[in-house]
């Protein structure tokens, strides 16, 4: 991706038709995306008794890696989940300017269809384009200092010579704060509902990787017009400062007790009783149960952690994600 210094917009479209381009119509402010070519190159041959190549042959798989620069924001999650997991019905809160998407992962169902979008990147000079784009990949870090993520992404064949579109709208990021996160823990999803936020936490990592990826077919065009969905990369680690009860979860984990570990943010008021909210609530068991760590000149206790499919929830995890993104796309007013 270019440098800070380099202005180069990216702007998006949602596809109505995956693969179809359409002109961009949003500019998320807490996203970069870059778009770089991936595979395509040409292969040189030099047959035996010849010092140098005799000619190239150019491969015909060729697609746009899209390196994705991003503050984590109630609002460009919406496009990024729908996009990542699936598009999710979106529920008005009551007659206010609220609106709740649910996504959830239910392993054994087929993943509802998913957003693609024409990305567009450049100047007012000059720019590229590619269609087919989608998030494969999510992650989220909470500690007290910040909040982070991570996120992957793909489109097809890169469009050059490109003219961006005028009249892209500006959607300004509500960004998800470190102050504005509670962990709770409970042994059954039931118990979440009267858990207590944990005090001992001092970090926590979650990721969605490799969701899907793009499907090639032997023809005339050298990119893709398909996805295949994967089995992602599911899970993350937990740290807590080291005492009692912190050891006492070490124990469960080398026990292989199931856990259900919720992370919630509440950030601003939308109206009424509605405020921006992300809720992730992740049945796992831990993989890597109880390696003590140096942390600020104190001990803490880490665990790796996987996702699981819990057949009474029905899912390996699901997100709630209240805003102010209608069912358009457009920020309610």
């Amino acid at each position: 991706m270019a440098g800070d210094k380099v202005l180069q917009v990216s702007q998006i479209g949602m596809e109505v038709t995956p693969g179809t381009q359409v002109a961009a119509q949003w500019i998320l402010q807490s996203l970069s995306l870059g778009l770089n070519r991936e595979g395509g190159d040409a292969i040189p041959f030099r047959p035996e008794g010849y010092r140098a190549n005799t000619l190239t042959k150019r491969g015909n798989r060729e697609m746009s890696n899209v390196p994705v620069t991003l503050a984590p924001d109630y609002r460009a999650l919406v496009w990024l989940l729908d996009s990542l997991l699936g598009v999710a019905t979106p529920q008005q809160q009551a007659t206010s300017a609220a609106w709740k998407r649910t996504w959830t992962f239910d392993s054994n169902a087929v993943p509802a269809a998913r957003k693609t979008y024409t990305l567009e990147r450049g100047d007012n000079m000059l720019a590229s384009y590619a269609t087919h784009m989608a998030f494969s990949g999510l992650g989220i870090s909470h500690s007290r200092e910040d909040v982070t993520a991570t996120a992957t992404a793909y489109a097809s064949k890169r469009t050059d010579g490109h003219t961006l579109s005028p009249s892209a709208v500006e959607i300004s990021a509500v960004p998800i704060q470190a102050s504005q996160g509670v962990l709770k823990i409970a042994p059954a999803l039931a118990s979440l509902a009267t858990a207590t936020a944990e005090t001992r936490l001092v970090d926590m990592e979650w990721h969605c990787n490799a969701a899907h990826k793009a499907r090639f077919s032997a023809n005339a065009d050298p990119s893709f017009s398909e996805q295949t969905n994967l089995a992602p990369d599911l899970g993350g680690t937990v740290k807590f400062w080291k005492n009692a009860a912190s050891m006492t979860l070490v124990a469960e984990a080398r026990a292989n007790l199931r856990k259900w570990l919720q992370l919630t943010y509440t950030g601003p008021l939308i109206a009424s009783t509605y405020y921006h909210s992300l809720k992730l609530t992740l049945p796992v068991e831990f993989i890597q149960p109880g390696d003590e760590v140096d942390e600020d000149d104190a001990v803490a206790v880490s665990l790796g952690y996987t996702n699981v499919h819990d057949a009474g929830a029905g899912y390996a995890f699901q997100i709630e994600l209240i805003t102010d993104i209608d069912n358009t796309y457009a920020v309610d007013v």
